[in-house]
């Protein structure tokens, strides 16, 4: 009330160059503080992204660094690949995203490198993504055979007697359909394919061994019985042909990776 009494005795012209005064200092105020939270923004941005590689460095490396050996192996390998992917796609959403009252300073050099190397680190990583995802539809593919053939495996050689050889053929038969209604990329038809033929010859071996058997043919079923050893052996080159299938892929994750976290290839 004082105070308001006093301003009342202050000229018209100096209440205006008093509030004129007030402010020039409250935007004076405004501007640094503008600046100070601008560049705050901007250390903070690149520190954002630089810290994000880094951490999706040491995921990558983890998950590239699983045992796939059994299934239960390649299952958490997998998750671990798709986790990778997850993290990915999610960045290419929000990492590199300037907030709107700062954006226009990128028109200064400095700022607008810090923006370029945002959009090439996303970038590399989506290249990377998109290799690793090709590579996690091949092992999905992978685990989708093996874990059917190990199954018809433990199902096939569990007790098996004269009353059971029929049970055996029903069970090749559910394992060669199984693989063949499977959905899979190009790179893993080849796979498919061997697995398939090795399945067929099983199930079509145990039908002679059948055969055989019901005709009273000790010839064909001695023969019979030296196919199946040979049809079982032969499953085990599908992990050669799989080697072959994936090894291209493997070369183009570990080039995509070199180049995301800058690496010498």
């Amino acid at each position: 009330m004082i105070l308001s009494k006093k301003l009342r005795h202050i000229s018209p012209k100096r209440r205006r160059t008093l509030t004129i005064t007030a402010i020039s200092g409250l935007f004076v105020v405004l501007v640094a503080v503008y600046t100070f939270w601008s560049m705050n923004t901007w250390s903070s941005y690149k520190t954002t992204y630089e810290s994000w590689q880094k951490e999706l460095q040491v995921s990558v490396d983890a998950a590239m660094a699983l045992p796939g050996t059994t299934s239960a192996e390649r299952a958490k390998k997998l998750t671990a690949f798709k986790n990778v992917s997850g993290t990915i796609t999610s960045a290419q959403q929000s990492l590199c995203h300037t907030p709107v009252i700062i954006a226009w300073q990128h028109v200064i050099v400095g700022l607008r490198q810090h923006e370029e190397a945002c959009a090439q680190t996303i970038s590399k990583a989506d290249t990377f993504g998109k290799k690793m995802q090709m590579t996690t539809s091949y092992l999905e593919s992978e685990q989708t055979v093996a874990m059917t053939i190990e199954k018809t495996l433990a199902a096939s050689q569990d007790k098996v007697t004269e009353a059971t050889w029929n049970s055996q053929v029903t069970t090749w038969q559910d394992a060669d359909k199984a693989i063949g209604k499977m959905s899979s990329g190009a790179t893993f038809a080849p796979v498919k394919a061997s697995a398939l033929e090795k399945v067929k010859v099983l199930e079509s071996t145990w039908q002679e061994l059948l055969a055989a058997h019901a005709a009273k043919d000790k010839t064909k079923y001695t023969e019979a019985q030296s196919n199946l050893t040979i049809a079982y052996a032969a499953l085990g080159s599908l992990s050669t042909v799989s080697a072959g299938q994936l090894a291209p892929l493997t070369t183009a994750l570990q080039s995509a990776y070199a180049q995301l976290f800058s690496l010498k290839t």
